[in-house]
C-alpha cells in the first residue's frame, strides 16, 4: 500500500504539472491578445467625435483634430517638456499633459509641494488657486485650454480678459454652479474634471 500510495501520488504530480503547463500558455496568449488590442485601440484614427457628458448638456472634444489644439500641444512640450506627439488630436496623454502642467504651475507659483503626474486627485483639488479677471500666465493659459477642449470658443493666450470671463460664466452655467465669472476652486474643479 505505501507502494500504492506513492505511485498515485506521483500520478497526482504528473497530472497536475501537465494542466499547469497547459494553462500557462493560455493565459500568456491572452495577454499577447489584450496587448494587441490595446495597441491597435490607440493607433486607431478618429474623426471628430464629440462625447456627451452624462451630467450635462456639455461636450468634450476627445479624440477632436484640429489647429488650435496642435498649439496646445507645442506649447505643453515647451512650458513642461510634455513630449508629446503635435498632431492636433486631443486625447488621453494630451490631458495628462494639461494637468502635469497645472501641478507644476502649483508646485512652481505656490510651492503646493505636488506629485506632477498628471492625475487630477484630492491633492491637486485642494492646491487650486482662484484665478480671475485680469489673471495673465501659465494658470490662466491651462484654464483656458480646458475650456477650449470643452467647446468653449476664445482665445488660448494666458490673458483673463472678458473673452475668458464670459467663457468661464457660460462654463458655470453650464454646470449649475454660482456664475461670477471666476476661476475659484470648485469651478476649476469642475473643469479640469470635465477635460
Amino acid at each position: 500500500t505505501l507502494s500504492t500510495n506513492r505511485r498515485i501520488r506521483e500520478k497526482d504530480e504528473e497530472e497536475e504539472g501537465k494542466k499547469q503547463q497547459q494553462q500557462e500558455p493560455q493565459e500568456e496568449e491572452f495577454e499577447d491578445a489584450f496587448v494587441q488590442s490595446e495597441n491597435e485601440f490607440e493607433r486607431e484614427e478618429f474623426d471628430i467625435e464629440e462625447l456627451e457628458n452624462p451630467n450635462k448638456d456639455f461636450y468634450v472634444k476627445l479624440n477632436a483634430k484640429d489647429d488650435i489644439i496642435a498649439q496646445i500641444q507645442t506649447t505643453l512640450n515647451e512650458r513642461y517638456g510634455a513630449n508629446l506627439v503635435v498632431d492636433g488630436v486631443y486625447g488621453r496623454q494630451t490631458k495628462r499633459a494639461i494637468i502635469r502642467g497645472l501641478q507644476r504651475e502649483l508646485n512652481i507659483q505656490f510651492n503646493r509641494g505636488l506629485v506632477v503626474d498628471g492625475i487630477f486627485g484630492p491633492k491637486t483639488k485642494d492646491a487650486l488657486v482662484t484665478v480671475k479677471k485680469g489673471a495673465t500666465g501659465n494658470i490662466t493659459y491651462l484654464i483656458q485650454t480646458a475650456l477650449y477642449l470643452l467647446g468653449y470658443d476664445l482665445k488660448v493666450d494666458g490673458i483673463y480678459g472678458t473673452e475668458t470671463e464670459n467663457s468661464i460664466k457660460q462654463f458655470q452655467q453650464d454646470r449649475g454652479l454660482l456664475v461670477d465669472g471666476v476661476a475659484g476652486k470648485r469651478t476649476q474643479e469642475a473643469l479640469f474634471s470635465s477635460i
